[in-house]
């Protein structure tokens, strides 16, 4: 039993700690800095580490033959599309709050109001959408490897190629842009 769980849980476990440990840091940083971004994207981290956890627990022959929670056989796999759909969207919210937000701190006294909303809002989504992929009778939720046209991994590609558009949009293409129209605006 040690060894299966060692041999096929390590890349996951270690999904777990990473997300916590961002969360961690980007919630100590929002705790100084009260931007809200940060707390945002510290969401988006909480939101994959108790996706991963999940998935960690239903998979099938990692701790019990089907999997906990009553885990039905596509059950890891929703769990996955979902972990994979909900961190780019949750990041995409994060690079808006932060062009919404851009210069304004939070209220100290709204710094917990805006955590709760933020980091535990995706943790209860995460387990929602967990419960509902344990509990309802879904098919599978990705065919096999060649299977492009899938739907689910369609959706999941068109999520993540959306979310590395806004992200770049807003932030560091866009810094970019700016740099280069001062640079090209400077007296010659």
């Amino acid at each position: 039993m040690e060894d299966l769980l060692i041999q096929r849980a390590t890349r996951k476990q270690a999904a777990v700690a990473g997300g916590f440990a961002l969360l961690v840091l980007l919630c100590a940083r929002f705790a100084a800095t009260r931007q809200l971004m940060l707390c945002a994207l510290g969401g988006a981290y909480a939101y994959t580490a108790a996706a991963v956890a999940l998935q960690l627990l239903t998979y099938p022959g990692v701790i019990t033959p089907t999997g906990l929670f009553g885990a039905g056989p596509a059950s890891a796999g929703w769990i996955w599309v979902f972990w994979h759909g909900g961190f780019p969207l949750l990041a995409m919210l994060a690079a808006l709050i932060r062009e919404r937000f851009k210069h304004r701190s939070v209220d100290p006294e709204h710094v917990g109001s805006w955590a709760w909303a933020l980091i535990g809002g995706p943790v209860a989504l995460a387990v929602a959408l967990g419960a509902f992929a344990i509990h309802m009778p879904l098919p599978q939720a990705l065919g096999p490897a060649t299977d492009a046209g899938h739907g689910a991994a369609l959706v999941i590609l068109f999520i993540n190629v959306a979310a590395v558009v806004v992200v770049l949009s807003t932030g560091r293409l866009r810094a970019g842009r700016n740099r280069v129209q001062i640079a090209g605006s400077a007296p010659r």
